[in-house]
Order: structure tokens, then C-alpha cells, then sequence
């Protein structure tokens, strides 16, 4: 009898712990036995989940133990804290230097995305994982940003994904960076001073807006026309009104658009005539309060002074869409109190092929994800912390 090892094929591992659902019995059956190590541990990190303060405490213990196995497993990390600490208290001080420990020996990250961990700042330039999505520490400082862009992303040529909220503050402060930096950029997310520095010379196609006040805010578009003409995806959100009147003589390219409603803001509904290219249309909704048939009325206005919408999502709740049966918007309960049931519902219009009527149904969340990423090229990492 031969005295070799018996080797299993890998399919054989997967047959034995497909049973296995408990992430105890998994991280004993990848430390039980080196056969089943890769199998046990591609499926206890297949879904990654928040972590409690004790956990992510345990994880970086962890990390820091198996530098050559655990730590190059690693390719999503989040980290982020409820407040900002400039400065940090002798409790903090050993989780920072953990969390800064761990981060370097990661070196397979390649999502990393991080809020509020302003100690994160200097150590990132220490690291050599090569990023496909990077959400910096933030609010970062001026001198903060600056290191970032001067120190850290020099590394990151790979970089596809950015979200990075570059304080608009009164003094505009001016980042110059390097055509160089970054060049394969193809979504990017934040401020009016993000879009500033990071979208001239790069033929970035998603752009988001988010948490912007646009009455504060007064920004220059016409320098950006090349750039804007190339984006084929845009959002706003969370944001105090939006120039979408300013913008649309720019996005000639643009094929999905999410935006959010206004009772007081017409002119949007009429900028949609002048994008020649917007096939999606996404409406976010929490202010106007509408029955069912009049949502219609409105809906089919605004296809009927677009050449080229095949489909509307309307996001809203069941304060706003009021169903024909519903007597009025201020429905009270039994109590004689404002009923608060505010159930996020995503109404969905759109022309059949071939068809000249519109058709509405009711549609899911994932599937508004779903039917939204076959046109955009969007990272899901960036899904995974959509707030």
C-alpha cells in the first residue's frame, strides 16, 4: 500500500459543509482539518456583516495573528464610528493601533471603505493593497484631503470607484491633482467639489450627488462640459434642491437619471425634454402627496414631453401614494392619530414594446437595483452602505 496522502477532490469538501450553517461550525471545520480550510472559510466570508464593537475587536486580533493567511483573505473592509475624534482617549488607543496594524497587513483589500476614523489618515500611506473602491475617512480637514491625494492615491492606478465628500465650505478650497491620479475612475460620489476636482480629463460615466445644498452652493458647469457630456448615469441624493435646469444642456449621453421631487421645482420635470438620451428615470419622493390616478396624470406628462423614457420608478411611501379608496391624505386610525405607516413602495411605469399605452406595476427594492445595474457599471460595494 502506498504510503502518499489520499487527496480528495475539492468538490467532495463542498458536499460535507454545505451542511454546515453556523459560523461556529464552520470556523471549527476550517481549523479541525487543512482540507477543508479554503472551502469552510469561502463560504464563512462569502456574506459579510456588520460587527459588533467586540467582534470587530476579536476580527483584528485575529488578522494580526495569521498575517500570512487570515489577513490576505480579506477583500471588503469597513470600519467607521458614530462621532469624530480628533483626538482619542487612552481606551481608544489600542483598538487604533489594531485597526491600523490590521489595515497593513490586509494587503488583498480591495474595497475599503472607512467614516469618521480621521486616525486612518497618515497610515493609509503605508499600505499596499491596490483599490477597486475607496471611501476615505471624512469629514476630512483640508490638510487631511490633501495628504490623501498627494500620499495615498498616487498608489491606487486600479481605482474604479470613488465616494468622497470634499467639504463645500465657503472658501472653496481648490485641489490641483495630476491628470494622472486615478485615471480609470468610472463612478464617482460626493460634493460639488468632488465633481470640481476629480471629473475634468476623466471619463468618469456615474456620478452621484450626495448630501449637497445646492442653495448654498453655486456651481460653474460650463468648464466641465466635455466631461458632463460623457456621463451616462446621474443621482441626486439627499441633496438640498438640485441644478438639473443648469446641468441639462450638458448630459447629452445620459441614459438613467435619479432625482428627487419637489413640489416647488417645475422647471426639473421640464429639463427632462432636453436630455436626448434618457431612456430610466428614477423619482424620489417624500413631499408630494398625490392620489394614485393623478401620479398617473403626472407621469404620462412627463412622457409625453420626452422622445426617448421607456421607463419611470417613482420611490415612494404610502403617505404620498394614495391609493383610490384612501379618502384623504390625512388618514387618522381608530385613535383619531395621523396614521404613520410610511411603507416604501416603488411604483414602476413603463411602455411595452410595441405598445403606445403605459402599463404600472408594483416592483421591489432589489429589483429597482437590479433593473438600474443593467445599465450602470456601479460597484456593489457601494450598495452594501447606501444610506
Amino acid at each position: 500500500m502506498s504510503g502518499s496522502p489520499v487527496t480528495l477532490p475539492p468538490e467532495l469538501y463542498r458536499d460535507i459543509l454545505q451542511y454546515l450553517v453556523s459560523p461556529a461550525d464552520l470556523c471549527a471545520a476550517a481549523l479541525s482539518a487543512r482540507d477543508l480550510r479554503p472551502e469552510a472559510q469561502r463560504v464563512l466570508f462569502a456574506e459579510p456583516t456588520p460587527s459588533t464593537a467586540s467582534q470587530h475587536k476579536h476580527f483584528l486580533k485575529v488578522i494580526i495573528s495569521s498575517p500570512n493567511h487570515l489577513a490576505l483573505l480579506v477583500r471588503n473592509y469597513s470600519v467607521w464610528s458614530d462621532k469624530v475624534r480628533e483626538k482619542l482617549g487612552l481606551q481608544d488607543k489600542k483598538f487604533t493601533y489594531n485597526t491600523v496594524t490590521a489595515l497593513k497587513l490586509m494587503r488583498n483589500i480591495r474595497n475599503l471603505w472607512c467614516s469618521n476614523i480621521l486616525y486612518l489618515v497618515e497610515p493609509l500611506a503605508s499600505c499596499n493593497f491596490h483599490l477597486n473602491a475607496f471611501s476615505p475617512p471624512m469629514p476630512c480637514i483640508y490638510h487631511g484631503s490633501k495628504f490623501i491625494m498627494e500620499r495615498f492615491l498616487p498608489q491606487q492606478s486600479n481605482l474604479r470607484h470613488l465616494r468622497w465628500f470634499l467639504l463645500d465650505s465657503r472658501t472653496q478650497q481648490t485641489y490641483n491633482i495630476s491628470p494622472a491620479l486615478v485615471p480609470h475612475l468610472e463612478s464617482l460620489t460626493g460634493s460639488w467639489v468632488t465633481m470640481r476636482t476629480f471629473l475634468p480629463r476623466r471619463k468618469i460615466r456615474f456620478f452621484q450627488f450626495e448630501r449637497v445644498n445646492f442653495n448654498y452652493v453655486t456651481p460653474l458647469f460650463a468648464p466641465l462640459a466635455s466631461e458632463l457630456g460623457r456621463l451616462e448615469y446621474l443621482t441626486f441624493k439627499n441633496c438640498q434642491s438640485q441644478p438639473l435646469a443648469d446641468l441639462s444642456n450638458y448630459l447629452q449621453s445620459l441614459v438613467l437619471l435619479q432625482i428627487q421631487l419637489h413640489p416647488d421645482h417645475e422647471e426639473d420635470e421640464a429639463s427632462l425634454q432636453l436630455l436626448p438620451n434618457l431612456r430610466h428615470l428614477i423619482l424620489l419622493n417624500n413631499e408630494i402627496i398625490l392620489p394614485e390616478d393623478q401620479w398617473i396624470v403626472k407621469v404620462n406628462s412627463i412622457f409625453a414631453n420626452s422622445a426617448s423614457l421607456v421607463d419611470i420608478v417613482l420611490e415612494t411611501d404610502d403617505k404620498h401614494w394614495i391609493r383610490p379608496s384612501t379618502p384623504h391624505a390625512s388618514q387618522r386610525n381608530k385613535n383619531g392619530r395621523s396614521s404613520s405607516n410610511k411603507a416604501v413602495r416603488y411604483m414602476r411605469f413603463f411602455l411595452p414594446e410595441g405598445k403606445t399605452s403605459m402599463t404600472i406595476r408594483e416592483v421591489s427594492h432589489s429589483e429597482v437595483y437590479a433593473w438600474r445595474d443593467q445599465f450602470v457599471s456601479y460597484s456593489n460595494f457601494w450598495r452594501d452602505y447606501d444610506y
